[in-house]
């Protein structure tokens, strides 16, 4: 994908990682990186597994769908999926959805990749996973109706979703429903969620369901530019908010504990972790834990969101965790557009943790809040509070022209804590592992080659 027109660019990283060993450790504040050795196995096709081509322009059905006699349609190719296939769809326009409902297996993923970054623009949901062991890469995407550019769910399980441009869709831009190990990493997710009474955001995990209860990280998402993303329209039938918005975030996970809606299931058990991603410009949260357990939010850089006036509920931060329990807030940076957004809040949550943060302005936790809603709940000795400051290169909610890279000589440079940070930062560099490390998304020092 071309994103060199930003100052922001998403690149291709390795995403092999080896299994975290015990999830208990990382629920203890001081033994979280000890537990976070890494996330996910490699993916591997066997040499067995067959390719597949679609062109939407010279292709046809009837063809073998090879590479120089590729099928036309998405239907036809992923009718011959088979676990440990690849299906490699050309550039173009196509308009018609890709639904990829055939699974792989552990050993053997499915792989789905765009090249030349494919434009995929329909109605309704421009792709739709159902299937697990399905990894999606290299496309854009761009619901025209009150779709989500790329939904997944129900009830499938890992699913790799990387490299995309999830873009200007009326509800969700990556929107995954009741599933479990998911892998979100590398995207560029804007403009979505305006014309969907549902009360969507730019990247959400709504009611995560465990495949298993394996100790370890089941969902990452990582490295991904999330920005103007916001709820426009509303339903009182649906939303039950007196005509206000409820969403719009950045990122949200929403509901593990399955309070909402008519479910039976258990609440989750599994791990969550939430990294080097850089968030902006949002109409509501930058990063949201609602009414869910068990995360890590670490090394993020969240700047001007809560922009919708209609949002309901006040106050509103940066970086929220309400009826959440087991969240650790570590390395973050958040800087509100203004004295009435706070940097981080609690609300009716325990077991928070927040700790080697930055806050840059935003408002004061003096003076009286809400029942339950607490600036300082969980509030570690390391953080930063900032009224104002240069602190990034080029601060600003233009795509264009931000850059989120720390100016030398700001209080996030090495401020961070060494064992609580990613081994790499948004644009996939390595940060040195015996430090310094730097506050958010971006580090300013690297490692050593």
């Amino acid at each position: 994908m071309n994103l060199s027109s930003l100052s922001i660019v998403l690149q291709d990283h390795d995403a092999a990682a080896t299994p975290v060993t015990r999830a208990a450790a990382l629920r203890k504040f001081a033994m979280i990186s000890a537990a976070i050795a890494a996330l996910m196995p490699v993916w591997t096709s066997p040499s067995t597994a067959t390719d597949y081509y679609v062109n939407g322009q010279t292709g046809s059905n009837s063809n073998q769908g090879t590479s120089i006699a590729p099928f036309r349609s998405f239907g036809r190719a992923v009718s011959m999926l088979a676990p440990g296939d690849k299906l490699i769809v050309a550039g173009g326009h196509y308009t018609e959805p890709l639904m990829l409902t055939k699974s792989g297996t552990a050993q053997q993923p499915i792989i789905v990749m765009g090249e030349g970054t494919p434009l995929i623009e329909t109605a309704a949901d421009a792709i739709v996973i159902t299937g697990s062991y399905v990894e999606l890469s290299g496309f854009e995407a761009h619901s025209l109706g009150g779709g989500s550019a790329i939904a997944v769910g129900k009830r499938n399980h890992h699913v790799r979703i990387a490299d995309n441009i999830a873009r200007d869709s009326g509800c969700g831009g990556i929107a995954l429903l009741q599933t479990d190990y998911a892998t979100i990493e590398n995207n560029r997710v804007f403009g979505n969620s305006r014309r969907s009474p549902w009360q969507c955001s730019g990247i959400s995990i709504y009611q995560a369901t465990n495949f298993d209860h394996a100790e370890g990280v089941h969902n990452v998402i990582r490295r991904n530019l999330v920005y103007d993303n916001m709820d426009r329209v509303v339903d009182n039938k649906i939303s039950n908010s007196d005509g206000k918005t409820t969403d719009g975030n950045g990122i949200i996970f929403d509901d593990s504990r399955h309070s909402q809606g008519n479910t039976n299931d258990p609440a989750y058990d599994g791990l969550t972790l939430i990294e080097n991603n850089i968030v902006f410009d949002n109409g509501g949260r930058g990063i949201h834990i609602f009414f869910s357990d068990h995360v890590v939010v670490r090394n993020n850089t969240c700047y001007h969101d809560v922009k919708d006036p209609n949002l309901a509920g006040h106050p509103q931060a940066e970086f929220m965790a309400v009826d959440a329990s087991d969240v650790r807030f570590l390395n973050n940076i958040a800087a509100p557009r203004d004295n009435t957004v706070f940097g981080f809040l609690t609300a009716q949550a325990e077991d928070v943790v927040w700790d080697f943060n930055l806050i840059l302005g935003g408002a004061s936790p003096a003076g009286l809040l809400p029942a339950g809603v607490e600036a300082r709940k969980g509030f570690g000795p390391h953080n930063i509070v900032e009224d104002n400051g240069d602190l990034f290169v080029a601060p600003s909610v233009d795509p264009q022209t931000a850059d989120f890279h720390l100016r030398p000589g700001s209080r996030a440079v090495g401020a961070g804590s060494v064992s609580d940070s990613p081994r790499d930062d948004f644009s996939g560099a390595s940060r040195p592992s015996a430090g310094p490390i730097d506050l958010g998304a971006l580090q300013s020092s690297r490692a050593a080659p």
